[in-house]
């Protein structure tokens, strides 16, 4: 087949799916018109009611107690809560005889300097060792490791 044939081709198929499009919309505006005539011609044997549901729908005073309620709370009240996230990470540690210190990252990129007994971010730094840093944090004790570099 030359380009020009493949062309033609095309343009063809184009045409004759618009001209199905074209019948489709005017089947589906056709349709319904026919069907609403075709029953208004004939006669329905039941008389038409409005239905009465009114009477089984409460009050809407009645949903009250619903919307006090607490919904934002663990389904089991026994479960363990979640472990609350510093806004810190542990960048590393420096262990000198005497003075163990932990160097702590920020959000921003900004590093801080702590020793035991220092808070950050709301978290008391309670112990400093070679792998980790255990801080007091929104009621619990947390260990925070040292996280490995990446090495592209």
């Amino acid at each position: 087949m030359t380009l020009r044939q493949i062309r033609l081709a095309l343009w063809g198929l184009s045409a004759l799916l618009a001209g199905l499009a074209a019948l489709s919309l005017l089947w589906a505006f056709w349709l319904p018109l026919a069907t609403t005539r075709a029953a208004a011609a004939t006669p329905s044997a039941a008389p038409t009611t409005r239905p009465t549901a009114g009477a089984a729908i409460p009050p809407l005073r009645s949903f009250g107690p619903l919307l006090t309620l607490e919904l934002r709370q663990p389904l089991d009240p026994n479960a363990p809560t979640a472990l609350p996230t510093l806004p810190v990470k542990l960048a590393g540690t420096i262990l000198e005889p005497g003075r163990n210190m932990a160097m702590f990252q920020d959000k921003e990129g900004a590093v801080q300097l702590k020793a035991v007994g220092e808070t950050i971010a709301g978290a008391e730094v309670r112990q400093i060792s070679e792998s980790g840093v255990v801080v007091f944090y929104g009621g619990q004790e947390l260990t925070l490791n040292v996280e490995a570099e990446k090495h592209p």
